[in-house]
C-alpha cells in the first residue's frame, strides 16, 4: 500500500513540477510580449508628441490582445498613474488600481500586480532622451500562469494502468504467500501430531516444533521409565 501511495505522491509532485515550469515559460512569453509593444510605442514617441497625444496606440494596443489570448486588456498609463488609452473603454481616464500604484512606487523598472482573478505585467515607458513618459501594462488571466494542479488529473489517468497492475500484483503475491504460510503451519501442526520431526525445516516454525517433539518424547519416555519402576515395586509388595 505504502508503494502506491508513494507512486500517487510522485505523479502529483511531478505533475506540480510541469505546471511550474509551464507557468514560467508563460510569464517569460508575456513579459516578452510586453516589451516588443513597449518599443513600438516608444518608436511613435521618437515623434516628439507627447505619450497622451499619441494616435497610434489604441491600435498597438488592440493587436497586441488580439495576438494572445490570455491577455486580457493592455493599458497605457500616464506619468501621474491615470490610464491614457486602454482596450477596455472603460478604464480610460481612471487611476489605476491600487495594486498596480503599489506595484509602480516599488518598481525600478518591470513590475508586477497580482489581483484576485487577473495578473498585470507593466513596464516603464521613455523616450529618445531616456526620459520617464509612462508605463505600459497587460492584464492577463491569472489562471494562465498558476493552473491548478490541472495536469494530474491527465497524469493518474495516463498512470492508471500502471497503478491497477501494481495493486493487482500485491493482491497477488499477499494471496500467495497467505496460501503458502498456512500450508506451512498446516504441515507442522501434522508433525507436531504425529510426534515426527520435519527433516530439513526451513522456517523458525518448524525448528520449534521439532524442539517440541523431540521434547515430547523424552517426557513420554520418563513416563515409561516412571510407570515399569512403579510396576516392579508393586510386584514386590
Amino acid at each position: 500500500m505504502v508503494p502506491i501511495v508513494a507512486l500517487f505522491g510522485f505523479i502529483v509532485m511531478s505533475a506540480r513540477v510541469i505546471e511550474r515550469s509551464d507557468a514560467s515559460l508563460g510569464a517569460a512569453g508575456l513579459e516578452f510580449l510586453l516589451s516588443r509593444v513597449a518599443q513600438t510605442v516608444e518608436l511613435n514617441l521618437q515623434l516628439g508628441l507627447p505619450l497622451a497625444e499619441l494616435q497610434q496606440v489604441d491600435t498597438i494596443l488592440e493587436s497586441a490582445v488580439a495576438s494572445t489570448p490570455d491577455v486580457l486588456a493592455a493599458d497605457v498609463i500616464s506619468q501621474s498613474g491615470v490610464t491614457l488609452f486602454s482596450t477596455d473603454r472603460g478604464a480610460v481616464g481612471e487611476p489605476v488600481p491600487r495594486a498596480w500604484a503599489v506595484a509602480m512606487e516599488d518598481a525600478r523598472g518591470g513590475w508586477r500586480a497580482r489581483e484576485q482573478e487577473t495578473v498585470t505585467f507593466g513596464e516603464p515607458l521613455t523616450n529618445d532622451f531616456g526620459q520617464f513618459e509612462g508605463w505600459i501594462a497587460i492584464i492577463v488571466d491569472a489562471t494562465a500562469l498558476a493552473p491548478p494542479l490541472s495536469r494530474s488529473p491527465a497524469m493518474i489517468v495516463a498512470a492508471a494502468p500502471i497503478v491497477g497492475g501494481a495493486v493487482f500484483a500485491a493482491i497477488v503475491l499477499g494471496i500467495i504467500v497467505s496460501l503458502r504460510a498456512g500450508r506451512g503451519v498446516t504441515r507442522v501442526a501434522a508433525s507436531v501430531r504425529a510426534r515426527q520431526l520435519i527433516e530439513r525445516p526451513a522456517s523458525a516454525l518448524g525448528t520449534a516444533a521439532n524442539t517440541a517433539v523431540a521434547g515430547l518424547g523424552h517426557t513420554e519416555d520418563r513416563v515409561e521409565r516412571v510407570q515399569r519402576e512403579l510396576r516392579r515395586l508393586d510386584a514386590e509388595l
